[in-house]
């Protein structure tokens, strides 16, 4: 459960007019800011230490107060609502990926983490936690790793669950094969790895009593120690054994040395790919003259002469997740690797505590780039800008002109056919005056594709007739 820190979030040396409350979207002169500005519940002037208890009260905590005199600008249809919950429900209630880099960077300063106070993190209510096997509840047994509870299952006489316990200890043994006995079934799926993410996703299928079913894996090594790549490969294999079809992309050559049959696609990348250049078994692909075939043949090499580092980055006490007063030296000037099996900690340490020391350091993830439904590479990089510029410069006509967003907005309109066989330069045509001063925008509208989804991504539904914890927050632990 992550709980709000007052002293973080608010200065109470400060006025609401200098800024008393420190989050993105609440600063003086912004709309969320004039929710409490012009309620006319406070004096803008007076600092937040001087609050009377109820005036404190009303501005973290109340919600839905009648606002009966407010100042000019305050709309009739807003609702008051106390900083507190309006920022549980704007930003933390919300998934965190809808935050902005500054949203979430301020959350991580003004909360913690902890188990509920009055479910202790089991997010059920007294009357289910107080029903025991063998001294433990529900709760208990989500909390347990994976090899803890197996050994609490097996110890479980109870000859009419016998079925249920043998299909537990089933799916159970199969996470100790994989290496996933350090986990607990409680864990949250955002705070997984992705190797993790895919070994719990294949276990599930693993169980089925299905065969002769086609299962494809799009490149399953991503991210994955070379432990954890041999266990995906065991799984792979037990699969098959199952009278399954396996499709693999890969690129790992660990699992494409495991394959009955490759099929190498290329020979290039783009307008240069699209053919098959080898298919055939393993031993056929070594030989063939491929970029595959000859990535197989090279042999690596080391750096023998590592560089000095310039100096180091001192990380004391950290602990986050499966981290635990952590301290390490990682040297800078130089090009570090954090290696170690998945689910060791490698991207907590590098992308959670690592910026929240520094302030210069830049994460690059395999996180969606972020942008309208109109972005392209291009306007990311901020290449358009200057496309759009030199295109303006030529014509002699506006930048807006030249932008998807403005002015040069597609028109459903016939456009003039440019005759054949010219052989001089293509004259930049901007639009018509008319469509100049009113642009009009794409009118097509296009149904979205429906498209079969893996059931091994869909979340289980929920058990019925269970009450959850009616203290936590929505979504909190």
């Amino acid at each position: 459960m992550r709980r709000i820190d007052e002293a973080a979030l608010f200065d109470r040396d400060r006025t609401l007019d200098e800024g008393a409350i420190l989050f993105p979207g609440f600063e003086p002169g912004s709309w969320r800011w004039k929710r409490y500005a012009l309620s006319g519940f406070f004096d803008t002037s007076k600092p937040l230490s001087a609050y009377s208890d109820e005036e404190w009260r009303r501005l973290t905590v109340e919600q839905r107060t009648p606002v009966t005199d407010p100042k000019p600008g305050w709309l009739k249809s807003t609702v008051y609502e106390g900083v507190l919950p309006r920022l549980r429900r704007s930003f933390l209630d919300r998934d965190e990926a809808d935050n902005s880099e500054a949203e979430r960077d301020a959350l991580t300063r003004v909360t913690t983490s902890g188990p509920c106070d009055a479910c202790g993190g089991g997010r059920l209510n007294p009357a289910v936690l107080s029903c025991r096997i063998a001294g433990r509840n529900i709760a208990d047994c989500a909390g347990m790793e994976v090899g803890d509870l197996l050994e609490f299952l097996r110890g479980i006489d109870a000859p009419e669950m016998r079925p249920v316990i043998l299909s537990l200890t089933e799916k159970l043994e199969s996470m100790i094969d994989i290496g996933l006995d350090y986990l607990s079934l409680d864990r949250g799926t955002s705070g997984l790895s992705g190797g993790e993410s895919q070994r719990i996703k294949m276990i599930r299928h693993l169980g089925s009593s299905l065969a002769d079913i086609a299962y494809i894996f799009d490149e399953p090594s991503v991210g994955l120690h070379a432990r954890d790549v041999d266990h995906l490969g065991q799984l792979l294999v037990r699969l098959r054994d199952k009278g399954n079809s396996v499709l693999l992309v890969e690129h790992d050559p660990d699992l494409i040395a495991i394959a009955d049959h490759v099929i190498d696609m290329g020979p290039g990348a783009g307008t240069s790919g699209g053919s098959i250049v080898y298919q055939g078994a393993l031993a056929g692909l070594r030989q063939a003259d491929t970029p595959t075939g000859r990535g197989f043949r090279r042999s690596r090499s080391l750096n023998h002469m590592p560089r000095r580092p310039s100096g180091w980055i001192g990380v004391r006490n950290q602990s986050m997740f499966n981290l635990h007063d952590l301290s390490v030296d990682i040297p800078l000037g130089v090009m570090t690797v954090i290696a170690g099996v998945a689910g060791s900690g490698k991207t907590t340490l590098a992308s959670r505590i690592l910026p929240g020391l520094r302030s210069d350091v830049v994460v690059i993830d395999q996180a969606e780039l972020r942008g309208s439904s109109r972005s392209t590479p291009a306007s990311y990089l901020g290449i358009m800008d200057d496309i759009r510029r030199e295109f303006a410069r030529s014509s002699r006509k506006p930048v807006g002109l030249f932008s998807t967003n403005a002015a040069g907005a597609w028109a459903r309109r016939s456009a003039p056919s440019r005759p054949a066989g010219s052989g001089s330069a293509p004259r930049i045509s901007p639009p018509d005056s008319a469509t100049a001063r009113r642009p009009t925008r794409c009118s097509a509208s296009f149904a979205p594709t429906s498209r079969p989804s893996c059931s091994a991504s869909r979340a289980d539904p929920p058990a019925t007739g269970v009450s959850p914890c009616t203290s936590c927050p929505s979504g909190a632990r």
